[in-house]
Formats: structure tokens, C-alpha cells, sequence
């Protein structure tokens, strides 16, 4: 158990940057508060409705206000270790991709333990007390441009959930012999509309009618798009702004269709057969949830995604049952229910 109470995150979120970030970070946060510890969060972006959550929740939420600070800079960085110096943070936590190098080198002046979450090696050195990626190439990944002291947790054992799913734990997902539920989600932001392209794909299939809900967060521009062409379609389509609680909707669905990711762990854990699209670089794992493991159906990057392929794809996924019993039940061995507190050690 972790010996140390006070934490502040460092993470964003916006049409660009998408929720990822924060929403794992909650993961955290509400580990750390369980276990009678306190949580700030500071943010120089971040929607309206996410930052009500993290107050909600109860963590604390720093808004960095000055115009000439940008993400990811060396000014945000010693605004940062300025707040950790203010708060006594034992711990801080960064989660991003713009936090490189020398913001890195500034936050680690102060002698807090110093946590970084990341995806693909994005910064050219770590100065960090522990490095942590969840992703199944991290352990391909080069990290010796780090401290001699710093910690690598790397691969899908690292991978911490949030607190609403710690009541499935013990699920055995159904499979169904007439699947017509199924989710649909690309993050918080979804920048590149993936989300209007499988509507499109599934709106292809005539010969069943599909029971369909739309997860999408406050920073996806394109809710009036999807809304048109879901009130056209012959399906039932529900759409979910902001759903607090996913693990309710993955227990609901036959199978999703999705991208990489947080939500990619958690649908794992939750036995849920899946489609998956790449809609990002970071997201280069994709292929080994398919190829090592089998525990999605890869389909390719969104940019050479067709309604003929997506739709053909989901035809055959719902009508193998067999496929479905195999997918759901590799996901929930590589992925297993862990806290954040269970996972480090400091």
C-alpha cells in the first residue's frame, strides 16, 4: 500500500487531446481517495461536464488560467512543481503527450515521488521515479534514455481499472445466441468522426435490426451529425453523452465496435467481443489484440475503412458465436481487475 496521501495529477482534455488522459486518471484518483489519500487535478483545458465529474468525485481541480502558458512547456512545468510545492504533493502524476523532456526535467526539481503515465515512448528523455505503459508492445519499446533510478512498469498486467468495474470481477460474460446489442464508442472527442462511419456501416445491414447505444463525451464536435443520421436509420440507436458509468453499457452489449485504449482494456476486462479501428498512432497495439491474443477482431486503420468492410465484419461477428465465446473469454485473461494502489509500490 502506498505510504503517501497527497496527490496531483497533470492531464487534459479537449476536441484534440480527447478524454483518454483524464479518464484514467480517475482511475487513479479514486484509488488513492479510497484509500483515505487526497486528490488535485490541474488542467490548462478540459470540458465542463469532465471537470464537474472530477469534483463529483471528490478531487480538488486547479485550473492553470494564464493565456501564455502552454501545454507541455517548461513555464507549465514549473507552474506544476510550484502547485506540488504549495499542495506538499507526496506524488504527481503526468499524463500526456506534450509533457516531454524539459518539462519533465523542471517538475523533477522538487523532491516528490514523480509518476509517468505513457503510450509509445513519447518523450526523448524520463526523469521520472516510475514510468508506467500498459500497452502490449511496451515491453518493445527502447527506454534507456531515463534516470539510473527510474522504475519501468511495462505491459497489460499494469493496466489499473476505475472503481465501477471492481463489481464484475467475478463475471462470466453471456454470450448470446441472438446478438442485437451493440456499443459504440471512440472516446471523449472522436476527432476524426469514427462514430458516423460505423453508423454508416451498420446502417448497411438490412436483414436484422440492431439495438444500438452511442457512447460519445462533451468534447466530440460532431453530436449533430450523428444525430441526423441516426434518427434515418431503421435501427434502434440511442445515443449517451457523458455516460458516467460505461461498465453498465458494456454489460448491456452482445459486442462493440471501437478504437484502442482505456476503452479497449475495459471492454477486455469485461468480456466484450469487439470490433476494432485504429484512429490513432498511438494505438499501435491494435493488431496484437488480434493476432497474439484473439481478443478482438482488428479491421484496419479508419482511414481505409469502408461501410462494405465494417459492415461485413459485424455481419460475421454476431453470427459466430463461437468466435464471440473465445474473444470474450481471452480478453478477461489478459485483462484482470486492479486498483491503481495495487499495482505501485512506493
Amino acid at each position: 500500500m502506498l505510504k503517501k496521501n497527497r496527490l496531483l495529477i497533470r492531464a487534459d482534455s479537449s476536441e484534440v487531446i480527447g478524454s483518454g488522459h483524464i479518464m484514467r486518471c480517475i482511475a487513479i484518483a479514486q484509488s488513492w481517495i479510497f484509500t483515505g489519500g487526497e486528490v488535485t487535478f490541474c488542467c490548462k483545458v478540459i470540458s465542463q461536464k469532465l471537470r464537474k465529474r472530477l469534483i463529483t468525485e471528490g478531487f480538488n481541480v486547479y485550473m492553470i488560467s494564464e493565456s501564455d502558458i502552454e501545454i507541455g512547456s517548461v513555464q507549465d512545468g514549473k507552474c506544476l512543481r510550484l502547485l506540488s510545492e504549495e499542495l506538499n504533493a507526496d506524488t504527481v502524476i503526468i499524463d500526456g503527450y506534450h509533457f516531454g523532456e524539459e518539462f519533465q526535467k523542471e517538475l523533477s526539481k522538487r523532491e516528490s515521488t514523480f509518476i509517468v503515465l505513457d503510450d509509445f515512448v513519447h518523450s526523448s528523455f524520463y526523469y521520472a521515479d516510475i514510468v508506467i505503459n500498459r500497452s502490449l508492445k511496451a515491453l518493445d519499446y527502447d527506454y534507456s534514455n531515463k534516470l539510473p533510478k527510474t522504475q519501468l512498469l511495462l505491459g497489460p498486467e499494469y493496466t489499473f481499472l476505475r472503481r465501477e468495474f471492481k463489481k464484475y470481477s467475478d463475471l462470466k460474460k453471456k454470450i448470446s445466441e441472438n446478438p442485437r446489442n451493440i456499443m459504440v464508442t471512440f472516446g471523449g472527442a472522436d476527432p476524426q468522426n469514427a462514430t458516423s462511419l460505423v453508423v454508416d456501416a451498420l446502417n448497411v445491414i438490412k436483414e436484422l435490426r440492431l439495438n444500438i447505444k452511442i457512447l460519445i463525451g462533451s468534447d466530440n464536435p460532431h453530436l449533430n451529425t450523428i444525430k441526423q443520421k441516426s434518427v434515418c436509420s431503421h435501427h434502434e440507436i440511442e445515443i449517451i453523452k457523458d455516460q458516467k458509468d460505461v461498465s453498465v453499457v458494456m454489460n448491456w452489449a452482445d459486442m462493440a465496435i471501437t478504437a484502442g485504449g482505456t476503452t479497449m482494456n475495459e471492454l477486455l476486462f469485461m468480456g466484450v467481443p469487439s470490433i476494432s479501428i485504429k484512429t490513432a498512432p498511438n494505438q499501435r497495439a491494435l493488431p496484437l489484440y488480434d493476432e497474439v491474443y484473439n481478443a478482438t477482431w482488428y479491421v484496419g486503420e479508419i482511414s481505409n475503412m469502408s461501410n462494405y468492410i465494417l459492415s461485413n465484419y459485424t455481419l460475421k461477428l454476431l453470427k459466430n458465436r463461437k468466435a464471440r465465446r473465445l474473444m470474450s473469454d481471452n480478453g478477461m485473461k489478459l485483462i484482470k481487475y486492479r486498483e491503481f494502489r495495487d499495482i505501485v509500490k512506493i
